[in-house]
């Protein structure tokens, strides 16, 4: 099965969202960054791909968050999110519109892409207990 990654970044209570491009597929929705994993790379090293593509970012990856499998009319793709923190490089917006930080609780305010709806739910409950 094909995976994605994507990462959970944080400072203190706020949370790292990018927003789509206008010309992507979902246009102007929001995201964990992140993306396809190449056949035969290591997961936890394509989440740091993705991020210096994408980003400029260095991130670095301490754990494993969450994992789910995406379902789409006939194709399904297991979705990983990991723990990361940034740690160098200066934020150059590669592929996206926007980004912003924000709490689990300011997080229902944003449309998450499908993908990552498992990821924003538990996020916006860990919130709601905050």
């Amino acid at each position: 099965m094909p995976q994605v990654v994507t990462a959970l970044v944080e400072d203190g209570d706020k949370i790292f969202i990018a927003q789509r491009s206008k010309d992507d597929e979902l246009p102007l929705m929001w995201e964990f960054p992140g993306g396809k994993v190449r056949p035969g790379e290591p997961s936890d090293e394509a989440i740091k791909r993705e991020y210096k593509e994408e980003l400029n970012l260095d991130i670095e990856v301490t754990g494993l968050y969450s994992k789910g499998v995406y379902a789409f009319m006939k194709w399904e793709v297991e979705v990983l999110m990991y723990r990361a923190k940034i740690v160098g490089g200066e934020l150059t917006l590669n592929e996206h519109n926007d980004y912003t930080w924000v709490t689990r609780k300011e997080l229902k305010d944003y449309e998450i892409i499908p993908p990552y709806k498992h990821f924003y739910d538990q996020l916006v409950a860990e919130g709601e207990k905050e």
